[in-house]
This record gives C-alpha cells, structure tokens and sequence, in this order.
C-alpha cells in the first residue's frame, strides 16, 4: 500500500513537472491574412509635381550645303501658355552642326506640365510655334524637324520676323563675305545662292507674328 502511494505521488509529480516545461515553451501565434478594407482608400489620390530642369530639341534650319551635318545656327527659344500667351521661359541658345540645342533651366521655374507652347526663331529664319508641347520629366527632349525647317531670309537687324525689301538689302551689303547671320545655305560665303533663298520667302512673316 505504501508502495502504491509513493508511485502515484511519483507519476503526479512527473506530469505536473512536464506540464510545466511544456508551458515554458514559447507558442506561434495562429496565421492571419492581410486584408485591405477598401473603405480605408476610398477617395484617396497621391499626386507629385516634378521640376523641368532642361530641354533637349533638334530643329533645321532649310537648305543648307551640305545638306547633312551642317545644321548649325542661333536660336531664340520660348515656352509660353497656349491659350493665354504667358511666357515662362525664354532663352537663347546656339545650336550644333546636328540641329541639336540644350537648355538648362532655372530652380523653380513655373513651367506647367500642360497647356504649353514652344517658339523657336533662328538669327536669320523666321519663327516656328510648336502647340501642345507637355513637359512630364525632370529632362525633356523634343525632335521638332518632323514639323519642318525653318525658313530663311529674316536677315535686318530689326529682326522683325517677316522677310522684305530690308532683309534683301541687308544681304546684298554682305555679298562676298562670311557673315554668319546672311549665309542663309551654311556654305561660308554669302552670295546669290543665298539671296535666292531669300527671295523665294519673300513676303512670308514667321509663326510667331
């Protein structure tokens, strides 16, 4: 009988101390999905405003010789507002022998992403506008030769983009030279190539105008 006792109090001890241990054991919690209540975003829109910091843009200046890699000029580059004219930004550049001009742009410059148009007028060429031009990304480039040259023979100081008898006469002052503005074909020499180009646009005024 004693025996009995001592090996029920043995077998008690033995689960109570198992027990024990068992508790000690840390215990995973039970998986839970993650759900999204739809209520929760219901009506909420991110939105972020990135700053132009510089334009690329390609554009030729018409019938120059050679007729390839010879595109080279001075330009006069504006962004203004499509529907009320506002300008934001004008600067001039010269171009490369590629047509290519770059532009940096300064901090906090308030160009709009929309609503934008560009003008662009060379030292000689009369100006082109280009609408609907958006601005999205920190660094733009625009390829505006796909919309055609641009015309040659606004060669009076005056620069009043519109080709007549001042423009002529400037150009016959600089027969023989290599007045930069005057050499309307980029060959180096001004001469009646050049006034032939001019006199074929006589009477035409820029985009701009």
């Amino acid at each position: 009988m004693r025996n009995f006792l001592k090996t029920t109090l043995f077998i008690v001890f033995i689960v109570t101390f198992l027990a024990f241990l068992f508790s000690l054991v840390p215990q995973k919690e039970p998986f839970k999905p993650i759900t999204v209540d739809k209520r929760d975003v219901e009506g909420v829109s991110v939105s972020a405003e990135i700053e132009l910091q510089s334009i690329a843009f390609k554009v030729y200046p018409e019938k120059r010789i050679p007729k390839t890699g010879n595109w080279d000029t001075i330009v006069d580059f504006e962004v203004r507002n499509q529907k009320t004219n506002e300008k934001y930004f004008a600067e001039n550049t010269t171009t490369n022998n590629w047509g290519l001009g770059l532009l940096n742009l300064p901090p906090r410059n308030k160009i709009p992403s929309s609503n934008n148009k560009v003008v662009v007028k060379g030292i000689s060429h009369l100006s082109k506008v280009y609408n609907k031009i958006p601005f999205l990304r920190m660094y733009e480039s625009y390829d505006f030769t796909v919309f055609g040259d641009l015309l040659a023979g606004d060669t009076h100081p005056s620069a009043d983009d519109f080709i007549n008898s001042l423009d002529i006469s400037t150009l016959i002052n600089k027969l023989n030279t290599s007045n930069y503005i005057n050499d309307l074909n980029g060959d180096s020499l001004v001469n009646s190539l050049d006034l032939s180009i001019q006199v074929y646009n006589i009477s035409r005024a820029g985009e701009k105008s």
